[in-house]
């Protein structure tokens, strides 16, 4: 992987992780960007990288949006099996 690549999977990386914090709609962004920030972490100029605080932020939204859409989701089960059972 060379240097601009590196830096545009940087970027993508955190855009990934800005589309993570849609509820629900969300999830495979938030997929997206932890496996690049994986995928960042592995290359061979992982310590040579100017967009290493936006894969950080990246992933952090991530991790955030797919919390919350967890919570959503889990209130929502919630809340449908308390309608079924009356």
């Amino acid at each position: 992987m060379d240097k601009i690549t590196l830096i545009n999977k940087s970027l993508w990386c955190f855009w990934y992780g800005l589309l993570g914090l849609i509820p629900v709609l969300g999830v495979p962004f938030g997929l997206m960007a932890i496996w690049s920030s994986w995928q960042l972490r592995r290359s061979p100029l992982a310590g040579w990288n100017p967009g290493r605080n936006y894969v950080t932020w990246g992933k952090v939204l991530a991790i955030i949006g797919l919390l919350f859409s967890f919570c959503c989701l889990s209130a929502l089960a919630v809340r449908i099996s308390k309608l079924v059972e009356y």
